[in-house]
């Protein structure tokens, strides 16, 4: 091509080799550009780039464009038409060259010293960023009509500085890298078909500056989009900037990055919008996510997460979307065996009395085994041998909404999605389910919220956090735990798990010794130290965490979930009145790719018998107010236990001002274990309890659930009181809705 020695025609700035001093295409020639095709891929299907607002521009480039932000200096936006049919495999010149690009002033684009100068505040010795093609070089390659030049000269303005994002280099070197290689390589030697791909930066709401100047993103976010038929259909993904080089008090609990070539971990195209500001609305509408990650009836049945490698084929589910066909039909949940559930209490808790709210006896906690990251890379390394060749993982599975004692009393469930949470949301959902946290005084009060994703955490957003709804799995933590503080306004999570674990749920149907799934309500806590026995019999103890214990000690009476005749709890499951030992502790993993607990609560992290805390979970008990190893032994604390769905209404009241709407209020007014005040007490004299303290606990929850047996459809129960569950049966619990 003529241009083809220009690099060689120009002037080195500064002297460093990598970035040079002028453009190798003139201003006039890159006006000529037209960049990404809206009609790209046919079929009548139209790809507009979304607006400029503010400080923004789009500049057109061969074959891509860059929506640029001249205050950041960096990308918001890269949109690029590949051509799988007709590209052109461009040899790479070393070393790599860079170019400023001369529609924009040297001061609204990035600069040699962002990637090649070392920066105290981040590392001292060297820098950790490189230039990150967002179009990545060979993407854009590929010849036109009476255009021969077409795929050299594309590939040289993926070079231009406003197509370089600082990536860490473990990341652009890794992982990355590796997800487009399988991307590109596939469209182009197995599919052969166009694709259009968008790349763009996650910034934090302040996010760190390299030289104090350069803003560092967090994440990196891609979407592919292609035709189906005459359809759209797009597919997204977003990884994380490796652990380590950023500063320490800007990590933060976004989706994790291993450190290594890991994951691709896929999310709703409409989590992109929401995190970026940008108008995706288009790929959101045709987003594939759902088709990936949900099985029956709306019931998420996998993580989100596809391990590398894989084909692209596999990423687009091009066997089933290229030919147009209809969406696979997922594979029906086990059947329940209603008629054959019968309930049993567990072996170690028989023998509690009927009002006990405490028991010193013997607990599920006696048959715990915690099962450790090392564990799990013992057990990989022995041959023939894993930790799952017992747990029948494939067959443990959620339950569908209507049949879940978590969602059943929602159903129909709006749609999940994207929303935010404070503190005041928190605050409507303990008043409407009469959960005294004011209790708590100045303590920050623990919560869980079950099936929920976390999006934009405290850090990146200050007085509310960004969430979304989803279903757990038992295969990985799919929940959020988090601290809200009443006094301050503010609300911290942390990813982490409410239910127990896959061999949890197939320890209980083969022994019936431990394995359950605590109901939403609220409990009472006490700090001290998570206790299990080694295979060797000796005590681990890890001190600092949270105990279902009153302060003597004593375990508390609760009722929860057991599965006797398959590996879902329903509503038709068993109920146990029991002293379970729930604590509150670390995962034992530092990545959300597993956990351990037998019905323990569980926040992403470890810590070991010295008391040394890391993760996600060190965080949390900072929040909470564990200042060191141990917190303050005997010291109580509320943990309210809800579901992402819950959080989700509770977000849309007040986001749509209907705080004093009777109907809005009535969706979300509940009677549940924890509990406390006249509504109780007048559900307890309908019960005919003998004992009438308007104190929602286990006696309670236990003849509420025997109730609920007994009423059509027969051999179901959850333990919460509706207002539709009131109103059928006329007993007047609820006086009045939001008091």
């Amino acid at each position: 091509m003529a241009q083809e020695n220009r690099a060689d025609e120009v002037a080195v700035q500064g002297g460093l080799e990598g970035v040079r001093s002028t453009s190798p295409f003139s201003e006039e020639e890159l006006n000529t550009r037209t960049g990404h095709r809206p009609d790209f891929l046919g079929g009548g299907i139209t790809l507009p780039l979304p607006d400029a607002g503010g400080t923004q521009i789009w500049l057109h480039y061969t074959h891509f464009s860059i929506l640029m932000d001249r205050a950041r200096r960096q990308a918001l936006l890269t949109v690029v038409d590949i051509d799988g049919a007709k590209w052109v495999n461009i040899k790479r010149r070393k070393p790599d060259v860079w170019y400023p690009d001369p529609r924009l002033k040297n001061d609204e684009q990035p600069e040699r010293d962002f990637f090649q100068k070392a920066d105290p505040s981040f590392n001292p010795a060297r820098n950790d960023f490189g230039f990150g093609h967002l179009v990545r070089r060979q993407d854009p390659n590929y010849d036109e009509p009476g255009d021969d030049e077409a795929a050299e000269r594309s590939e040289y303005e993926t070079f231009y500085l406003t197509n370089a994002s600082p990536q860490a280099e473990s990341l652009n070197s890794g992982p990355w890298n590796t997800l487009e290689d399988i991307v590109l390589d596939d469209l182009k030697k197995t599919l052969r078909i166009p694709a259009v791909v968008l790349t763009g930066p996650i910034f934090d709401k302040k996010p760190p500056l390299l030289h104090g100047v350069f803003p560092i993103p967090r994440d990196y976010w891609k979407i592919v989009a292609w035709r189906s038929g005459n359809e759209l259909a797009a597919v997204g993904w977003r990884q994380r900037q490796p652990d380590g080089v950023m500063p320490d008090a800007l990590e933060s609990v976004s989706v994790p990055f291993d450190g290594k070539a890991g994951e691709a971990w896929l999310i709703p195209i409409e989590e992109i919008a929401a995190l970026t500001g940008l108008d995706l609305a288009l790929y959101a509408a045709a987003d594939t996510y759902r088709m990936r990650v949900l099985g029956f009836e709306g019931v998420e049945a996998a993580a989100p997460a596809f391990p590398l490698p894989v084909r692209a084929s596999d990423l687009l589910m091009a066997e089933t979307l290229l030919l147009g066909d209809d969406p696979p039909t997922p594979a029906p949940l086990p059947a329940r065996g209603l008629a054959a559930r019968m309930e049993v209490s567990s072996d170690s808790t028989a023998g509690i009395p009927a009002m006990a709210e405490t028991w010193s006896g013997p607990g599920d906690e006696d048959y715990w085994t915690d099962i450790t990251e090392d564990d799990v890379a013992a057990a990989a390394a022995a041959e023939g041998s894993t930790l799952e060749s017992a747990d029948a993982a494939p067959t443990v599975s959620w339950a569908a909404d209507a049949d879940s004692i978590d969602h059943a009393h929602l159903v129909p469930t709006p749609a999940s999605g994207a929303f935010s949470l404070r503190a005041e949301d928190l605050d409507l959902l303990a008043a409407l389910n009469d959960l005294p946290v004011d209790e708590a005084g100045d303590t920050p009060v623990l919560f869980g919220l079950r099936g929920c994703a976390i999006i934009m955490d405290h850090n990146q957003s200050a007085g509310e956090v960004t969430l979304r709804d989803r279903r757990p799995d038992h295969l990985a933590p799919r929940c959020v735990l988090g601290v809200w503080n009443r006094r301050a306004g503010s609300v911290h999570v942390f990813p982490g798990s409410t239910v127990p674990d896959r061999r949890a749920v197939v320890s209980w149907k083969a022994s019936r010794r431990s394995g359950n799934l605590l109901p939403t309500g609220l409990y009472r806590y006490v700090v001290g130290p998570h206790a299990t026995l080694r295979k060797d019999g000796t005590l681990n103890s890890r001190p600092g965490c949270f105990l279902l214990r009153n302060a003597s000690g004593d375990k508390r009476v609760v009722v929860v979930r057991r599965s006797n005749d398959d590996l879902a709890y329903d509503l038709a499951d068993m109920t146990d009145r029991t002293a379970p030992g729930d604590n509150i502790h670390p995962t034992f993993f530092l990545q959300p790719t597993d956990f351990s607990s037998f019905g323990c609560q569980t926040v992403v992290g470890t810590a070991d018998s010295g008391g040394n805390h890391k993760g996600a979970w060190a965080e949390f008990r900072a929040a909470a107010g564990l200042q060191d190893k141990e917190g303050t032994p005997g010291k109580p604390y509320l943990y309210m236990l809800l579901t992402g769905t819950e959080a989700m209404l509770a977000s849309a009241v007040r986001r749509n001002g209907l705080l004093g709407d009777i109907q809005a209020r009535r969706a979300l007014r509940r009677l549940r274990f924890g509990s406390k005040g006249d509504a109780v007490l007048r559900l307890q004299a309908r019960l005919g309890l003998p004992k009438r303290d308007g104190d929602f606990g286990s006696f309670t929850a236990e003849s509420l659930n025997a109730l609920q047996r007994g009423l059509p459809p027969k051999n179901r129960c959850d333990g919460i009181w509706t207002p539709d569950l009131d109103a059928a049966l006329g007993w007047g619990v609820f006086s009045s809705f939001g008091v």
